[in-house]
């Protein structure tokens, strides 16, 4: 697969009648979501909280088996590819301009261990009792939605605050917080090679390989 043939996904800023940069919706509602087998990568964040269906789930290489209750996490530039049958579930996305409108920390989203450049996984099975707070939270943005007022963007953006900590509570009870000690371990390798190497390798991808991570969020880690 040629990663110029990856077809980039950008978020529709203007949906609602003015620029807001975060949706809620569930993907049988969204009439441009693509459910063929393509490879796209995304501009923007996601998190989907699979409801009903079944087939494989493919991001950035990692393939999930998609089931009820799973949530998936796409970061912005991860490629993802979709093989499924009756697929729907509470889709949740948002740009890095929404977040940082109000958190001003460059690396504000690598501080939740799903998002980090050298997170464990992409997904995450929730419980019973998980998946009703999160859908509970998910339908307070869709009423949100429903009305927009004038002062809309500041409630969604503390709903999407207080979702994506609850995330990162359960995410790190599976699977633990060493997320953000990896990713600096990833950068210090990174700079060590550059002065080691940089007459010889100039492209990131050079780089990116002997670090275990992809070139795009070997970017994201650095910047």
């Amino acid at each position: 697969m040629k990663t110029s043939r990856i077809r980039r996904v950008e978020f529709h800023r203007t949906k609602h009648g003015r620029e807001l940069l975060l949706e809620a919706a569930f993907l049988s509602e969204l009439a441009l979501f693509d459910f063929s087998p393509r490879p796209y990568r995304l501009s923007f964040y996601d998190i989907l909280l699979v409801t009903k269906g079944e087939g494989i789930f493919t991001i950035d290489g990692a393939l999930f088996d998609i089931r009820p209750g799973l949530v998936l996490f796409t970061r912005p530039g991860d490629v993802r590819e979709l093989r499924a049958q009756g697929l729907d579930g509470a889709c949740l996305f948002f740009t890095d301009e929404f977040v940082k409108e109000a958190f001003s920390d460059e690396r504000f989203m690598s501080q939740f261990a799903y998002f980090n450049s050298v997170r464990s996984t992409g997904a995450l099975q929730l419980s019973g009792e998980q998946k009703t707070a999160f859908l509970r939270r998910f339908e307070e943005m869709r009423q949100e939605f429903a009305v927009l007022r004038v002062d809309a963007s500041h409630l969604l953006r503390a709903l999407l605050y207080q979702l994506l900590v609850l995330l990162n509570r359960w995410y790190i009870k599976r699977y633990g917080a060493n997320g953000e000690r990896l990713a600096n371990t990833a950068v210090e390798k990174f700079e060590k090679l550059v002065e080691r190497n940089y007459k010889q390798h100039h492209r990131v991808a050079d780089y990116a390989r002997q670090v275990n991570l992809t070139p795009g969020h070997l970017n994201a880690l650095c910047q």
